[in-house]
């Protein structure tokens, strides 16, 4: 890149808590480039405010696993500098980043053709290394235009322009599960959050309830993704959006399996985020592996709903997967 991000630790403090966050991120992905280790966990999100630091921990082992999924670099890091907002790709003028992974940026976005607004990922021009991870991105888009169900995201088109790759699919206007269950947490630790939760303030319906509705409507949503033979494989609250309604709807199918198709995974290849694994994900066996490991991560989420916590946890991602793969969550009662 040919700009170099803030420092997270210069002292300055950006105002938007997930802007923060990714400006970590992007420094422990730095120094895991560049010294080719990462750094200690505990220790780097100390740099972080005590507010930010599990979800910052979260964010960085994700980046830990995704690293571990791709090959090692081929070439020098591009030069070109990252997708700025205002620009334009193809038929969509970017208007602002709405979220940030390590494979990809999500930017609102106008359809200049339909004057409408979508939410366009790209693949930026230093994550391009390799025909594998285009391949990747390139069969996000298609598995998830395989689908059309309300309770999916759609994809509208996959392009590419200077270089970069991208697809533009619906905007849903809302947060994620993950964003508030966070909102929940925070309710609990201060008498006036930042950002009030959504959940648990229907006057019909109990939270417990409402939870409830939700996981079953994403139950419904990866049933029909299962028998048009799409397994997502990464089930998390990050990747249940809700819109301003409370309805859920998946998003993110970078480490889908088409049954139809020939998987990108090898054998003894790890995919998927640790804390929401499946006992055979955890274990990496070579073996088939069905839609059943989707609706094992689907009931750790709603685990997770109903208690605030999730059912498998660890200091580190090696004391995540033991636990996952050899003892039990703690009751919920």
């Amino acid at each position: 890149m040919s700009e170099t991000p803030a420092s997270p630790v210069s002292g300055h403090e950006p105002e938007d808590p997930e802007r923060l966050i990714a400006d970590h991120v992007q420094e422990f992905l730095r120094i895991l480039e560049e010294e080719g280790v990462a750094p200690d966990l505990d220790e780097f999100c100390e740099r972080a405010p005590k507010a930010l630091r599990r979800q910052l921990r979260e964010r960085c082992v994700d980046v830990q696993f995704i690293k571990r999924l791709l090959p090692a670099r081929a070439t020098a890091p591009s030069t070109h500098s990252d997708v700025s907002t205002g620009r334009v790709l193809g038929d969509f003028r970017l208007l602002r980043e709405i979220g940030r992974g390590a494979m990809g940026v999500v930017y609102l976005a106008r359809q200049i053709s339909l004057n409408r607004e979508v939410a366009v990922k790209v693949l930026p021009p230093h994550v391009t290394v390799s025909e594998r991870q285009i391949e990747r991105f390139r069969r996000e888009a298609i598995a998830a235009a395989k689908l059309t169900h309300p309770g999916i995201v759609p994809i509208h088109s996959v392009g590419e322009a200077e270089g970069m790759h991208y697809f533009a699919m619906e905007y849903v206007p809302g947060n994620s599960f993950a964003a508030e269950l966070e909102a929940l947490r925070a309710e609990r630790q201060e008498p006036q959050p930042k950002e009030p939760a959504r959940l648990g303030k229907r006057e019909d319906k109990s939270y417990v309830a409402e939870v409830a509705e939700i996981v079953m409507r994403v139950a419904e949503a990866l049933d029909y993704a299962h028998k048009q033979g799409i397994i997502h494989r990464d089930i998390k609250p990050q990747n249940i959006l809700l819109d301003e309604l409370l309805q859920p709807r998946v998003v993110d199918f970078g480490l889908a399996k088409d049954i139809s198709a020939e998987t990108l995974s090898q054998s003894g290849e790890i995919a998927g985020t640790p804390f929401y694994m499946s006992p055979e994900q955890a274990l990496a066996k070579r073996v088939h592996i069905d839609h059943r490991t989707d609706i094992f991560s689907l009931g750790v989420v709603l685990y997770e709903a109903l208690t605030l916590r999730r059912p498998f946890e660890g200091r580190t991602s090696h004391d995540v997967l033991y636990r996952i793969s050899f003892e039990d969550p703690p009751p919920i009662r």
